[in-house]
C-alpha cells in the first residue's frame, strides 16, 4: 500500500461522538423490529457517527428506533441528508481518545454502501494536519494525507466494490496532534456517463460578470472518480471557460490551443452538481459558440502505474509507445517510470514526441495525481511541475491522449528553481501543480 502505515491496537473498540444539526421532528425513526434493536447501538444505515454498529444492513433501516433516537438525542449520531446523500459529523481529536501505535489520536466512524455506488469521505480541520483511513468490509484499506497539497484537508473518492459497512478512521499525520474537525460522508449512485453538446450564443441581453463579460450557465451531475473534459469553441469571440465543482473551488481556462478554444479537464472528487460558465476574455464580446461536456473520458484511477522503470532526477530517457505495451482501460499504450525526490525539491517532468499526442500522469507517495495533456497548447509536449511535499518514490505514466497511438518519445525529470513554478496560475485547484493547457 502506498502511504503511511496504519497500525491498530490489538483490540480496538473505538467510541466516538458527533454533533447533529438535524431536528428530531423531521426524522422518522421507525420501529424496533430489527434483530439488533435495543442493544445501545444504532443499526440503521441512514445514520452516521460514533454510536453506529460495526455491521450495517440495509434491512435494518427504520427498524432500530429506540437506539437511534437515544443516540441522536445524545449527539452521538447524525442523519445522512437524503437530498444529497451526505452526512456531516463534527468531532475532536483529544488526549482521551484511543491511539494508534505511533501515538496519533483516532476517532472511528462507519457508513453503509452498496456495490456500484460511489463514496466521498472528506475530512477538514484548521487545528491539525489531517489523515484519513477507510477500511472496506474485506479489510482492504485506503488512505489520504493532504488532499491537493492541503494539510488541513484529507479526502478519498471511492468506487464501492463490495456491499457492507465501511469504517472511517479520523486521525492526524503526527503523534499527539489534537483539535476539532468536520467529516463529511457522501454515498450515492454514480451519475450516468454522458456526452453533452450545446450550440449557444453570448448576447447583449445575457447576464454579465462583475467585470462586464456576458455569460451562459450550464450544470451537469458529477461523480467521484469520474474524469471530465469541458470544451468551449467559438469563431466569434475570445473564449473563457469556468467550471465550479460542488465545493466551490473553481477551475478556469482562457486559451487552450488558441484564443478561440478553452478547455478544462480534471478528475471529479465530489458527488453533486458541477456548474459551467461560458464567457469571453474581454467584456462585451458576443457571438456563437459550441460547448461540449464529455464524462466518458477514462478515469485517472486507471492510470496508476504498474511495473515501473527507474529514472533519476536530472536525467532523460528515450522510449517507445507500441503494440505490446501495457494498455489503459480506454486502449492507450503506456510506459511506467519511478523516481525518488526529497521534500522541498522542485521538479519538472516533461514528455515530448513528434509522432503522437502526448499525455503525462504523475502520482505522489500520498497518491495525489497530477496530469497534463498539451503543454502551452502543443500536442507534442506534456509537462508537470511541483514542489515535493514528501520524500519518497514518485510514479510517472507516459501515455497518449488517444487510444493506440504509437511512436518514439523523450521523458525528462529535472530539478528546477522553486520560484519559477506557476502555482495554481488560473485557479486550477492544485496547490502545487502546473497543468499547462488548463492554466492560462
Amino acid at each position: 500500500m502506498i502511504g503511511k502505515p496504519f497500525q491498530f491496537l490489538a483490540v480496538v473498540i473505538l467510541l466516538f461522538s458527533c454533533v447533529s444539526t438535524n431536528a428530531q421532528s423531521n426524522i422518522e425513526f421507525g420501529d424496533d423490529t430489527s434483530t439488533w434493536a435495543n442493544d445501545d447501538e444504532c443499526d440503521d444505515p441512514r445514520f452516521v457517527g460514533r454510536g453506529m454498529a460495526t455491521t450495517l444492513l440495509e434491512d435494518d433501516a427504520y427498524h432500530d428506533a429506540a437506539d437511534c433516537r437515544n443516540l441522536f438525542e445524545r449527539g452521538r449520531i447524525s442523519l445522512v441528508d437524503s437530498a444529497d446523500g451526505i452526512g456531516s459529523s463534527f468531532g475532536r481529536l483529544e488526549e482521551s481518545d484511543r491511539k494508534l501505535d505511533e501515538g496519533e489520536f483516532v476517532d472511528e466512524y462507519s457508513f453503509y454502501a452498496e456495490a456500484g455506488q460511489v463514496a466521498t469521505i472528506d475530512l477538514r480541520s484548521s487545528e491539525f494536519d489531517t489523515y484519513l483511513f477507510v477500511v472496506a468490509p474485506n479489510g482492504d484499506q485506503d488512505d489520504n494525507d493532504d488532499h491537493e497539497g492541503d494539510q488541513d484537508r484529507s479526502q478519498l473518492a471511492m468506487a464501492i466494490e463490495e456491499t457492507g459497512a465501511y469504517k472511517v478512521y479520523v486521525t492526524s499525520y503526527e503523534a499527539a496532534e489534537a483539535g476539532s474537525y468536520t467529516l463529511n460522508i457522501a454515498v450515492d449512485s454514480p451519475p450516468q456517463v454522458a456526452m453533452f453538446e450545446e450550440r449557444g450564443s453570448l448576447d447583449s441581453g445575457d447576464e454579465a460578470l462583475p467585470t462586464g463579460e456576458y455569460f451562459d450557465s450550464y450544470e451537469f451531475a458529477g461523480g467521484a472518480g469520474q474524469r471530465v473534459r469541458v470544451d468551449l469553441r467559438s469563431n466569434d469571440f475570445d473564449t473563457y471557460l469556468i467550471v465550479v465543482p460542488p465545493d466551490g473551488e473553481q477551475q478556469e481556462n482562457d486559451d487552450g490551443d488558441s484564443s478561440s478554444h478553452s478547455f478544462v479537464e480534471f478528475e471529479m472528487t465530489r458527488l453533486g452538481q458541477y456548474k459551467v460558465l461560458v464567457t469571453s476574455y474581454e467584456e462585451g464580446e458576443t457571438g456563437n459558440y459550441l460547448l461540449e461536456i464529455d464524462q466518458s473520458a477514462q478515469s485517472v484511477e486507471t492510470r496508476r502505474p504498474r511495473e515501473s522503470q527507474p529514472i533519476t532526477v536530472d536525467s532523460d530517457v528515450n522510449g517507445v509507445l507500441e503494440d505490446g505495451d501495457e494498455e489503459l482501460d480506454a486502449g492507450e499504450y503506456s510506459d511506467e517510470f519511478e523516481f525518488y525526490a526529497e521534500a522541498g525539491d522542485a521538479v519538472r517532468i516533461e514528455m515530448s514526441s513528434v509522432e503522437f499526442d502526448t499525455y503525462l500522469v504523475v502520482m505522489t507517495p500520498a497518491e495525489e495525481v497530477f496530469q497534463n495533456d498539451d503543454y502551452e497548447g502543443s500536442t507534442e509536449r506534456s509537462a508537470v511541475e511541483f514542489i515535493v511535499q514528501e520524500s519518497g518514490s514518485y510514479n510517472i505514466v507516459a501515455t497518449s491522449y488517444e487510444a493506440r497511438e504509437s511512436g518514439d518519445y523523450t521523458l525528462a525529470v529535472t530539478n528546477i528553481d522553486p520560484g519559477s513554478i506557476a502555482i495554481a496560475a488560473s485557479g486550477t485547484g492544485r496547490m502545487f501543480g502546473l497543468f499547462a493547457g488548463i492554466s492560462d
